[in-house]
């Protein structure tokens, strides 16, 4: 009987660790919004909900650093730029879909005044809130992200300062 106990007690303690939230994962979450947090912050969420982490690459931190500098330039909050340019092409631009055989993408933008210490685990809340950027933040289809981080505002106005972010995840299996 005194096995049962030490192994109920054991067995308690593995489960409240795999339950509770990771140091690093709560502390990602506080912190000031940029491109490392908010990538952790996903990851984060992701291992909340069982979904396997994404793994950071270059060419779509790339592609996300582009839009939410230009958003940011040139003032408008979309998915499309003024002049056309849709996520698929920001992508095979910054190399993501080379040799690629097939893939999927998904991309999501925010925007924050940061001067009250926007922290990334308030921009990935905010996602959360949304139906269809929570499906894509918890897609078991994506395998990579790329995190873009713009300071000040898509919109205009100059009421202290702010960040924009783009978020652009993908999976790719490459030819060959």
């Amino acid at each position: 009987m005194r096995w049962v106990r030490t192994l109920l007690v054991v067995s308690a303690a593995l489960l409240a660790a795999a339950v509770a939230p990771h140091p690093a994962h709560a502390d990602c979450r506080a912190a000031p919004a940029d491109v490392s947090t908010i990538a952790c912050a996903v990851n984060a969420v992701r291992a909340d909900y069982e979904r396997l982490p994404l793994r950071a690459h270059p060419d779509l931190a790339r592609a996300a650093g582009r839009h939410a500098d230009e958003m940011v330039a040139r003032r408008f909050f979309a998915h499309v730029s003024p002049d056309g340019r849709t996520l698929l092409r920001r992508v095979r631009a910054a190399g993501y879909l080379r040799a690629a055989r097939s893939w999927w993408l998904g991309e999501i933008l925010a925007w924050a005044a940061s001067g009250s210490g926007v922290s990334a685990g308030s921009i990935v809340a905010m996602w959360m809130d949304s139906p269809s950027h929570r499906a894509l933040l918890l897609s078991s289809r994506a395998r990579e992200l790329g995190v873009g981080v713009a300071s000040g505002r898509p919109t205009g106005g100059d009421a202290g300062p702010a960040a924009t972010v783009t978020l652009d995840i993908g999976r790719v299996r490459r030819a060959g």
